[in-house]
């Protein structure tokens, strides 16, 4: 009899268990049988599109960032150059190409003509150049030896000498060309060293025509 009764209160326990109100969830019952949990269906739903949203467009933001700021034209034409000419220090640097002659390498000393033997690297930046349609500045470049009015006059010259001997190449192209002297006022290495003696080497560095593709 005892066993019985015994019996009688488990399967009453398992009924509650099984069929009577399900336990109280944080976030309410998961078959969707009562309004709450439709609410946070609903809830859930924009939660899911955006989700999917972001999925789609990350790898397109990370593609943009990794194109952002550098032009793949002129990362070819500054490969091609490079490896053509190594000493002309080829450089993109964000939608621009920089390139770096040295005015010994152009012209003679004290001079603003271009020398027949710097004409090769300028048909081949002209011929890389022209097809981009890109704008071009030229920019002369001194050391500090000499006074100010020189060096700028000097720098002047030599830009564009350098801009005529390019607009020449380019032809017909629809490139816009710009010349600009800067004289000494911005050396890329000292002109003295430390004990105040000449640095021949940095003056070298210091005269130079830059020729800018883009930006």
């Amino acid at each position: 009899m005892a066993t019985m009764r015994g019996v009688a209160v488990l399967a009453a326990a398992g009924a509650v268990f099984l069929g009577g109100p399900a336990l109280a969830e944080p976030w309410g019952p998961l078959d969707g049988a009562s309004a709450r949990a439709d609410a946070a269906a609903r809830a859930a739903l924009p939660r899911a599109r955006v989700d999917v949203l972001k999925a789609r467009i990350d790898p397109l933001t990370g593609m943009a960032q990794a194109t952002t700021g550098r032009s793949e034209p002129l990362a070819n034409l500054a490969s091609d150059l490079s490896g053509r000419f190594p000493g002309l220090g080829a450089k993109v640097e964000g939608e621009q190409l920089r390139l770096n002659l040295q005015s010994d390498v152009l012209f003679d000393f004290d001079k603003a003509e271009v020398r027949k033997e710097a004409l090769p690297v300028l048909d081949a930046i002209a011929a890389g150049a022209g097809p981009l349609g890109k704008p071009i500045k030229v920019q002369g470049h001194t050391d500090a030896k000499g006074s100010d009015a020189y060096n700028q006059a000097l720098s002047e010259r030599r830009a564009k000498a350098v801009e005529a001997a390019l607009k020449t190449r380019l032809g017909s192209a629809a490139v816009t060309l710009t010349a600009q002297g800067f004289g000494a006022g911005r050396p890329v290495a000292a002109n003295a060293k430390p004990d105040g003696s000449d640095d021949e080497a940095g003056r070298q560095r210091n005269r130079r025509v830059e020729i800018l593709i883009g930006g």
